[in-house]
């Protein structure tokens, strides 16, 4: 990855001095295009590059139509008599060929209206496949609603055909993603876009502009007290800001630089920041080689400012992950672009491992691998665990609501929201299994979610509202 971030710099770099700009003496291409096809010439060879200057008269044979003149420039139009006959064949041939294309579609209309009316009947009986209870009901359906099966029995599920058949179409890779699969810049752009590191660039410098005047303050507090050993008076504010004003605009490219140092620094670490940019080689550890790509203070200066959001913004007082929230937006665009979900589906939580106390979104999962961090719930693929959507966990208080949620607790609406991101406005193909653990298991959830067009799979908490009576335990805690 260090090598894509690097090489896409350049990438990058590109976009910005791509424009381009006319001598004064250059003459002006002629209004008319010719297309042309160029051989694979090295790009030194300058006597093969077509001229800026060419004229278009030297290509005017190759544009003339036959129909109208001959080889040698010559007009070969008829007499009066001759045009018009051509002229009413030609309207004849025209009607023709309008009526053939009529008749096709009036062919194919009756069988497009049976698909229509066949894929709407359908989506309709998946609809009402299954009822949504309310409290009361649920409350009945624990003590009476059940069928409770022996041991080692078998027993047939109702179904139909039509209605339950799971997805069979293609599970994997999207065509988007193919086209750029073999160019590791290609892939690279794809999933976290220029656009992406445009943006990063220019909230960071924002917010160096924005911190300018404290910065001054403080350098300016900073100062030592003139004293007998020490006679350099100190440096008026003035001073400091038009030293401030020295830094260098933060660039899109350098981000990427920035990037690349730090996933180096996670392959080859050592003991401090600063050893990488060492140049004296101790014993057998040798120097640092990130003064190659970028100076030290300068990457300071990036981890310092960087920003990918304005915090000046009225959303930065609400949104909990506000400082993240343009790259969260990104993943949560490009992700699914590349990948089509199969018929199995698999939602978990995930962690950003942070114990920073600033972290407002910080928590403790006491099961995961970093109990502390950032709480990501995740929908993926249960075949390949490609992750189709990740959304940052900021708390039931935090999150719109949604009037589709039947059953309002965190876990269920998060699995209707996830869904209904990833598959609204598709056409229904058959169903998909939902795969997740009790933290989003309820009754109303699987009736919703059959009524959505999906199956569901997980563990279940007893206390579920409408969880059968008569289903117990031998446990008295949750195996290990």
């Amino acid at each position: 990855m260090y090598v894509c971030v690097l090489d896409a710099v350049a990438d990058l770099r590109s976009d910005s001095n791509s424009e381009y700009t006319p001598d004064a003496n250059e003459e002006e291409e002629p209004d008319e295009a010719v297309a042309t096809t160029s051989s694979p010439t090295t790009a030194t060879d300058s006597s093969l590059r077509p001229s800026r200057s060419f004229s278009s008269t030297m290509y005017a044979s190759h544009r003339l139509d036959p129909n109208l003149f001959t080889s040698d420039g010559d007009p070969s139009l008829g007499s009066d008599e001759e045009a018009a006959s051509e002229a009413e064949d030609a309207l004849d041939n025209v009607s023709s060929s309008e009526e053939d294309e009529d008749e096709q579609v009036d062919e194919a209309l009756p069988d497009e209206l049976a698909e229509m009316t066949a894929a709407l009947d359908l989506e309709k009986r998946v609809r009402d496949s299954s009822a949504l209870y309310g409290d009361a009901e649920l409350r009945k359906m624990a003590t009476d609603g059940w069928n409770v099966l022996q041991e080692n029995t078998v027993s047939e599920v109702d179904s139909t055909a039509d209605v339950d058949a799971l997805y069979s179409g293609y599970c994997g890779p999207s065509n988007s993603i193919m086209e750029c699969g073999l160019n590791k810049l290609e892939l690279f752009f794809f999933f976290l876009p220029k656009t992406m590191w445009q943006h990063i660039a220019s909230e960071s410098h924002r917010y160096w502009e924005q911190t300018l005047d404290d910065r001054v303050v403080k350098a300016f507090i900073a100062q030592p007290p003139a004293t007998q050993e020490n006679q350099r008076p100190p440096s008026s504010r003035e001073r400091i800001r038009a030293k401030l004003n020295k830094f260098q605009k933060v660039q899109p490219h350098e981000l990427l630089h920035w990037v690349g140092l730090l996933v180096a620094r996670m392959m080859a670490p050592k003991k401090r920041l600063a050893d990488h940019w060492s140049g004296i080689r101790r014993g057998v550890i040798p120097q640092g080689t990130f003064g190659r790509v970028m100076a030290r203070d300068r990457f300071k200066d990036i981890t310092r400012f960087l920003h990918f959001s304005n915090n000046q913004d009225e959303l930065a007082k609400i949104d909990l992950a506000w400082k993240l929230r343009p790259v969260l937006a990104t993943v949560e665009r490009t992700f699914p672009a590349g990948y089509i979900l199969g018929s199995r589906i698999s939602i978990d939580e995930g962690m950003l491992p942070c114990k920073n106390r600033h972290n407002p979104t910080r928590t403790c999962l006491k099961d995961k691998p970093h109990q502390w961090g950032s709480k990501c719930l995740m929908t993926c693929c249960a075949y390949s665990g490609y992750c189709m959507r990740t959304e940052l966990d900021v708390g039931k208080k935090h999150h719109i609501q949604d009037g589709r949620v039947r059953d309002t607790k965190s876990g269920p609406a998060a699995v209707v929201r996830y869904l209904s991101c990833l598959f609204e406005g598709q056409p229904y193909q058959g169903r998909r299994v939902v795969f997740a653990d009790r933290f989003y298991t309820s009754e109303l959830l699987v009736q919703q979610l059959r009524t959505l067009g999906f199956h569901y799979c997980g563990t279940i908490q007893k206390n579920r509202l409408g969880w059968c009576k008569d289903v117990t335990y031998s446990f008295k805690k949750r195996p290990k």
